[in-house]
């Protein structure tokens, strides 16, 4: 096709009645003897008359299609961008849904918070030596009521084992306890009051011989009237002195079979 001098384009021969021009293409009839045709191709629109009459004498307008532009941007890329927000959306549904799924399941099991650690009781009265305690302290930290049942340990590896743990009746809370939002139960354990102390009997029964592997999977644990159990690693002090008691069982041992 050849421009003409005013930008436009004169066909250089008219489109066929079949009007197989594009799938796309848009046909308008203006009178009864005239037809035009629209259709684009590379990136223009087309105009061109199905009609042989004269009276017409139409073109082909060439006119090039610019798409409008917002903020510095083609339409093109808008419509990139809202393909990416679309997913985005998407995403974030999903997201708060699962938010929503994990707040309510979360809400609906009980939480506590468990520790075990060395404690010296010093009163005002007292001497040295001071009385020492393994102590269970648990809190209720979840909206849900909780029954604590029983107070125990266990170990994972290399032997699984399990113990219920006894307690100083005076000192301590009773068992069962119904412990509501921010109360609190504690339990002490005398290190000290008998003969063989509870750090010898623990570690022997417990811990020895693998005692390194044992401490490193030992848990204490606080068990619920509905079977959900509250675990925790014992805190370093009273690691400490398990460890040490479970040395000088070893080398004690050692010594009577050499």
């Amino acid at each position: 096709m050849g421009e003409a001098a005013n930008g436009l384009e004169q066909p250089a021969a008219k489109l066929p009645e079949s009007r197989r021009i594009m799938p796309s293409a848009l046909f308008v009839r203006v009178s009864s003897v005239d037809e035009i045709c629209f259709f684009q191709k590379n990136n223009r629109i087309i105009f061109a008359s199905l009609s042989d009459s004269p009276s017409t004498n139409l073109y082909l307008a060439l006119t090039r299609m610019s798409d409008p532009i917002f903020l510095g941007i083609d339409k093109s890329s808008w419509d990139l961008f809202n393909g990416f927000a679309n997913w985005a959306s998407a995403a974030a549904s999903f997201a708060a849904a699962f938010a929503a799924l994990y707040i309510a399941n979360r809400a609906a099991k009980p939480t506590a918070k468990l520790t075990v650690g060395y404690r010296i009781s010093i009163r005002t009265d007292s001497t040295k030596p001071y009385p020492e305690y393994a102590v269970f302290r648990i809190v209720n930290t979840g909206d849900r009521p909780i029954r604590v049942v029983q107070i125990g340990w266990s170990i994972r590896w290399p032997h699984k084992r399990t113990a219920v743990q006894l307690f100083h009746e005076s000192l301590s809370s009773p068992l069962p306890v119904d412990l509501s939002h921010g109360q609190e139960a504690s339990w002490f354990i005398p290190l000290n009051a008998l003969d063989p102390p509870w750090l010898e009997r623990f570690s022997q029964k417990m811990l020895m011989p693998h005692y390194r592997l044992s401490l490193f999977s030992l848990r204490a644990q606080a068990v619920s009237s509905v079977g959900f159990e509250f675990s925790t690693k014992p805190e370093v002090t009273l690691l400490n002195h398990l460890r040490e008691t479970c040395k000088r069982a070893s080398k004690n041992a050692n010594k009577l079979s050499n």
